[in-house]
């Protein structure tokens, strides 16, 4: 008897074809997915950080979709396992987060272009860890 599912929208072509094409899956997956949630965000609000949030949450589960469907449940225990690994001491990271704000205060001071942030430094220190964080995973995912 004829199913009512076309054989080009099963779920064992669109496996298939993930495991063919695993790259051009996990682009086109997650370009389409990412820029939906940036604009359906940006649109209503007038904001993209939680369009970057729900990227976040896009990536990883494109990630994990391509990965299953190409390799199966060891790749991704493996993918797992490969993404929290450190790969240099923590201190590392640190310098790394905090090395960019500090170089432009050594250059506004050199060139005498220094003014305090009229909100404090709190606001300030606490926007950009926020969104150097989000921002860092969201490219690394």
């Amino acid at each position: 008897m004829n199913s009512p599912e076309s054989p080009a929208t099963s779920p064992a072509t669109s496996a298939s074809l993930i495991k063919r094409h695993p790259v051009a899956a996990f682009v086109a997956i997650a370009i389409t997915l990412s820029w939906a949630a940036q604009i359906g965000s940006i649109l209503p609000i007038g904001n993209i950080l939680p369009g970057i949030l729900a990227e976040l949450l896009i990536l990883l589960g494109t990630a994990v979709l391509v990965t299953g469907s190409a390799s199966g449940r060891p790749a991704v225990r493996e993918l797992f396992r490969r993404a929290f690994r450190w790969r240099v001491a923590p201190g590392w990271y640190v310098a790394a987060l905090l090395a960019v704000p500090a170089l432009n205060m050594v250059i506004a001071a050199a060139t005498v272009t220094f003014h305090p942030p009229a909100e404090g430094w709190a606001p300030l220190l606490g926007s950009y860890l926020l969104n150097t964080c989000l921002l860092y995973t969201s490219r690394c995912v």
